[in-house]
């Protein structure tokens, strides 16, 4: 039967309502498969997150002695002053839009300050991991290991032990303040020991992600931020109108031919 002009039109009009209808549904029931770990918040009142927000927990994590939950996450603030410790388990604190600051287990670091003039914090005990994907000019972002400030400079992955003191530039730029006041320079792939800093040299090492399970573990964070971004939660992960969209950072954040996770160093 041939359909006249009138009859067609409205045939794509019901077509495209039934197409709009099962888009909703399909969206509706579409939960990404780490939202457990990744919380999403409603858009109508959700907020920009603050310097030192808790983004993520893992096992046990306690603030200034207080265990926290995923009732935390979001919504706690490691303000100055406190202490964030990690027991068998991880955590991510968002530093400043597009710098996390990531505990390994057993690890401990107290906030100095938050803020871009400057945002400072102490290594205390074991190991932490520093991804900046964006840094502007304002930016003063400053890291304490054994009484040695370190100043991250350009975007990149940064590690820090505390137990051994040392820091390593996996991708990036990093100044180290001498004993005599001076700054020296640690590109990437570098690593320089922050003890006897007078006579420390940065020396190359190479990256082993088999080896380094913070590492390992804060490119698995970096994919998952970028799949929150992607579906278009900017709010919780510190982003806002004018900060622009998190592309994945020094990891990239996809599949590359024979790597798996695809490396931007």
């Amino acid at each position: 039967m041939r359909l006249t002009g009138s009859r067609v039109k409205s045939t794509v009009r019901a077509w495209r309502f039934a197409v709009a209808l099962l888009g909703a549904a399909a969206l509706s029931v579409c939960v990404p498969a780490f939202g457990a770990d990744v919380p999403t918040l409603g858009t109508n009142n959700a907020q920009p997150a603050a310097p030192g927000t808790l983004n993520y927990i893992q096992g046990t994590v306690l603030l200034d002695g207080n265990q926290m939950n995923n009732f935390n996450i979001g919504s706690t603030e490691v303000a100055p002053g406190q202490v964030l410790k990690t027991r068998t388990g991880k955590a991510e604190v968002l530093l400043d839009p597009g710098i996390y600051l990531r505990l390994d287990d057993y690890s401990q670091v107290k906030m100095l300050s938050t803020g871009i003039t400057p945002t400072q914090v102490e290594v205390e005990h074991g190991r932490v991991g520093v991804e900046v994907d964006q840094l502007f000019k304002q930016n003063v972002l400053l890291v304490v290991d054994n009484g040695v400030t370190t100043q991250l400079v350009k975007t990149g992955y940064y590690e820090f032990n505390a137990n051994s003191p040392m820091v390593k530039v996996f991708s990036g730029q990093a100044e180290v303040q001498m004993s005599n006041g001076a700054w020296k320079q640690v590109n990437g792939r570098h690593e320089m020991a922050l003890a006897g800093v007078a006579q420390a040299k940065a020396t190359k090492f190479q990256p082993n992600p088999t080896e380094d399970t913070l590492m390992d573990w804060s490119k698995l964070r970096s994919q998952y931020l970028a799949e929150a971004n992607r579906q278009n939660n900017p709010y919780y992960y510190g982003y806002g109108p004018g900060w622009g969209p998190w592309y994945g950072g020094p990891f990239g954040w996809g599949w590359g031919p024979g790597w798996g996770w695809r490396w931007g160093w």
